[in-house]
């Protein structure tokens, strides 16, 4: 499997797909899906999941993600989503001290 992600990454030029990344770890039936895009999940109280912005508004990838189907988006843990890209990068930085 992952031969097959970093084949198709390359093949890419590098980049791929958040859509693709996830239904690639849907096959392997995992409990979550954690990802590093700035966007958050909201359940409302019919158990549904839907993607909102994130904190950092300037950050926000939330329309990156707003195709996937809920199957995924139940599964999908984004905790970058609640802070901002300055402060992710500062709690970066102190756990690589």
């Amino acid at each position: 499997m992952l031969e097959e992600l970093l084949g198709a990454w390359r093949e890419m030029g590098g980049r791929t797909t958040i859509t693709s990344d996830c239904h690639d770890a849907a096959k392997l039936d995992c409990a979550f899906i954690a990802t590093g895009h700035y966007a958050r999940i909201e359940v409302d109280e019919g158990g549904v999941s839907h993607i909102i912005t994130a904190v950092d508004a300037e950050a926000d990838q939330s329309a990156l993600l707003a195709d996937l189907p809920q199957e995924l988006l139940a599964k999908l843990v984004l905790p970058l989503g609640e802070f901002s890209k300055a402060d992710a990068a500062e709690i970066a930085a102190a756990k690589a001290e």
